[in-house]
């Protein structure tokens, strides 16, 4: 069995740049895993979706890099949804998305 697996995505997020998120993978082949968000701040975590695919994460985070040099938790989310709704990616997952995510 091999070990889980967090990949930071991103760790200068929010209005102060102390906020990480990541993708939380059982295992390094593991094909889904859960988004959280991370406050140094506040010493916080927030659940941003669960069983996300990597492939809509992957196309989350460029969108997210790609439109704004601000990067918001909320922002991510936001694409993060409209990934998960699409109908390829709908019939793959279970997620559920954390509304109002406020760090």
């Amino acid at each position: 069995m091999q070990p889980v697996v967090d990949p930071i995505l991103s760790s200068r997020w929010g209005p102060r740049h102390d906020q990480s998120v990541s993708h939380h993978l059982a295992t390094v082949d593991s094909p889904t895993g859960l988004v959280y968000a991370y406050d140094l701040t506040w010493d916080e975590y927030a659940v941003l979706a669960t069983d996300v695919p990597r492939a809509a994460v992957e196309a989350a985070l460029g969108r997210t890099l790609a439109s704004d040099a601000h990067l918001t938790v909320e922002t991510l989310a936001g694409l993060l949804a409209n990934s998960l709704t699409t109908p390829t990616q709908a019939a793959e997952t279970s997620s559920q998305l954390a509304t109002g995510v406020e760090l």
